[in-house]
Formats: structure tokens, C-alpha cells, sequence
């Protein structure tokens, strides 16, 4: 049974800055920073013809984790979690990410956790 494709892809990253996250999005196509501050930056990638909205804010959750969002169903990636798997892989560093596309009545603290190739669902309650 394949996965439904998710709306839009949001996926948490352990101890990596903004810059260092948007230096990663960059290595999928071409970027456009359209607003930067200390703590986030919004840009548009662009892949093919498709305009991709991509949010980066740094320590959403404590210090340690930084969020990247890509606002749109047209991601190189199904679901977050392949999107995890390939941060977690590329940068060298955990990720967490929903472990399902977000819907009503979902328990909204079962997370994935991946790291060094292995994902693991846990419950963090980010509150």
C-alpha cells in the first residue's frame, strides 16, 4: 500500500542553522530569498517549472531544532518522511518529522525520529 502524497512537507532538524538548511535547499534547484531575518528565511525553489514556497525558521523548538517547510504538494518527495530520510542523510544530523500527513483527528505528538539511516515513530510532545 503506497502513501498518499502529502499537501506539503515539513520536516525538524537537529542543531543545523537556517543558513546551513538553505545552503541544503539549494543543492535542488534554484533559489530565490524572498525575506530573511535572524531567525528565518522565506525563499521560493524552483524545480522545472514548479515554484515551491520553502519557510526555514531557526529554534522553532527549543535551541536544538530548526524547521524547513515546503508549502506545496509538488516536492521531489511523497511524504515527510522521505524527506527526513534525505535531510537526516545529507546533512549529517537527526530529523523529526509527523508520522502522518497531517489530518484531523491525528495524535499530533507520534513523530518519526531518523537518524544515520533509521527511523524509529516516538511520541515528542513538543509543548
Amino acid at each position: 500500500m503506497s502513501e498518499q502524497r502529502h499537501p506539503d512537507i515539513e520536516v525538524y532538524v537537529k542543531e543545523r542553522t537556517a543558513q546551513q538548511i538553505l545552503e541544503w535547499v539549494q543543492t535542488l534547484g534554484p533559489l530565490t530569498t524572498d525575506k530573511s531575518t535572524k531567525e528565518s528565511i522565506k525563499s521560493t525553489l524552483f524545480i522545472g517549472d514548479v515554484e515551491i514556497p520553502v519557510l526555514i525558521q531557526q529554534r522553532v523548538i527549543g535551541k536544538a531544532w530548526s524547521s524547513v517547510w515546503f508549502d506545496s504538494s509538488e516536492t521531489p518527495w511523497a511524504t515527510d518522511l522521505e524527506c527526513a530520510h534525505q535531510i537526516a542523510k545529507e546533512m549529517e544530523t537527526q530529523t523529526r518529522c509527523i508520522a502522518s500527513g497531517w489530518q484531523e483527528g491525528d495524535e499530533p505528538d507520534e513523530w518519526y525520529k531518523v537518524h544515520q539511516g533509521v527511523e524509529e515513530k516516538i511520541v515528542w510532545n513538543t509543548n
